[in-house]
């Protein structure tokens, strides 16, 4: 029997047929619009999270998953944190220095997701400001003289002379060393990660350090105290209300919180020991921050750890009083302070002084920061 021929008519109503089956067919992929400029800001213990939505009819929602160990591309990849059709949220009770790994999913009224965007943070703990009260000390040593140091009369502890009166202004300091995660959340990089946000941040100059300032200084909506970074152009603008670095004057009355010792702690090296890391208890090892006694004021490693930033020229002490002073406006060394996990005790006292080039990267050198109230 001769097969029927198919006419051009018949042709063209098949295909129509063909074409409406495939737009009804439900296994047929729907593609959903993707969420966009997807970001994810780290905080101490959290992650600040925040993206766009399509603004079409389509999209009704969105999903985000979190995953530890890499970006979930799907819902049961990991833990759901937001759903909803808000464009923010606040990811809360994170591990400092865990890394985690978020995927956004919108969605449509039938179900059907889009593909994962994704974004990842790190949330670290945050630069805590400890409010130092305005007083005066009496600033410096005469340890140089002192029948317990095994060093007295050599002149190596001369720079600490006289002892002379300090008046200071209250200010604010940083509860610890800036941290490299602190370092990196500012900056965009840090100049010695080693796998642990919780290590001070070293090997940074002077000027580093002060573009740091500034660079917080702006993101916080305050003053920057450098109109420049770089010298000899570079010191501290005390009329501004942003950071900055410590005078040395600063950083001995706060180190010491009102004590007369050695250390905030006593003068005996037991002392030292319960609140800083230095040559001996330490093995040449730089510590994460806050790992020993706080002083009475509540800064922590003010003794050993890493040696710290101050803004002064190295200078003589003269024996008038003083108010907030601010030291000379050139010099060639600048003062370091605090002492380090590679030197003696006799070096991490309150009154210890020593001094480098403010060019000089070192890697038993950080930083804190002051500003004021």
């Amino acid at each position: 029997m001769a097969a029927k021929k198919m006419t051009s008519a018949g042709i063209l109503i098949t295909s129509i047929f063909l074409s409406l089956v495939a737009c009804n067919d439900s296994t047929a992929p729907v593609v959903v619009p993707l969420a966009s400029a997807f970001e994810a800001v780290a905080g101490d213990g959290a992650v600040s999270l925040s993206w766009s939505t399509p603004d079409n009819l389509v999209v009704t929602g969105t999903a985000i998953v979190r995953g530890t160990d890499f970006y979930p591309e799907s819902l049961s990849d990991g833990t759901e944190v937001y759903r909803g059709s808000a464009t923010s949220t606040i990811d809360t009770g994170l591990t400092n220095g865990t890394a985690y790994y978020y995927s956004v999913f919108t969605y449509d009224a039938a179900g059907n997701y889009s593909e994962a965007v994704t974004a990842m943070a790190k949330p670290f703990q945050q630069i805590v400001m400890i409010p130092i009260p305005a007083g005066s000390f009496q600033m410096g040593s005469d340890w140089e003289n002192d029948p317990e140091n095994p060093e007295a009369g050599q002149g190596l502890f001369v720079g600490e002379q006289p002892v002379h009166t300090v008046t200071l202004d209250g200010f604010l300091m940083s509860r610890t060393e800036i941290t490299q995660a602190q370092f990196q959340a500012v900056v965009g990089t840090t100049y010695t990660y080693s796998g642990d946000d919780n290590l001070p941040d070293v090997g940074i100059t002077l000027e580093e350090a002060a573009s740091f300032c500034n660079s917080l200084s702006e993101r916080e909506g305050f003053e920057p105290c450098y109109l420049s970074v770089s010298f000899p152009s570079l010191y501290n603008d005390y009329r501004k209300n942003g950071y900055r670095l410590p005078t040395e004057a600063e950083w001995e009355y706060a180190c010491r919180a009102g004590t007369t010792t050695r250390y905030y702690s006593g003068d005996a090296e037991s002392d030292l020991d319960r609140v800083g890391w230095y040559a001996v208890n330490s093995s040449g090892a730089i510590q994460p921050v806050g790992g020993k006694a706080a002083n009475a004021w509540g800064l922590y490693d003010m003794h050993g750890n890493v040696a710290e930033w101050c803004i002064d020229w190295e200078n003589a002490y003269g024996s008038e009083d003083q108010t907030n002073p601010t030291g000379l406006t050139n010099g060639t060394r600048t003062i370091i302070r605090g002492g380090s996990v590679f030197v003696a005790p006799a070096l991490c006292r309150a009154a210890a002084r020593s001094s480098i080039r403010p060019s000089t990267s070192m890697s038993g050198v950080g930083f804190r920061i002051v500003r004021r109230p």
